[in-house]
């Protein structure tokens, strides 16, 4: 299994993009794309996602995977996925 923090680093978007997608669509992408590779985060908060502003090509990066555990089951996934949702809103 690769160390963690190479999963630090998870999405970027195609460049030419027909527009920018939501943050809310580019966090929820790093997250699950953590979640494909085995990880759960553990402590899913909006001190841990950064979200670099780079015109059409948004870079999300999730960090502090101090709390993170292997193979989460799809119930804790969507748990994860539940409480991003939750910072999205309440930075709305």
């Amino acid at each position: 299994m690769n160390d963690l923090t190479t999963f630090a680093e998870v999405d970027r978007l195609p460049p030419g993009a027909a527009g920018p997608l939501p943050a809310n669509s580019a966090w929820q992408r790093a997250l699950r794309t953590i979640h494909r590779h085995g990880v759960a985060h553990g402590s899913v908060r909006a001190d841990n996602i950064l979200l670099q502003d780079c015109g059409n090509n948004p870079w999300v990066m999730i960090i502090d995977f101090g709390h993170a555990y292997l193979d989460p089951t799809p119930l804790q996934c969507e748990g994860e996925l539940a409480e991003l949702a939750q910072v999205f809103h309440e930075l709305e």
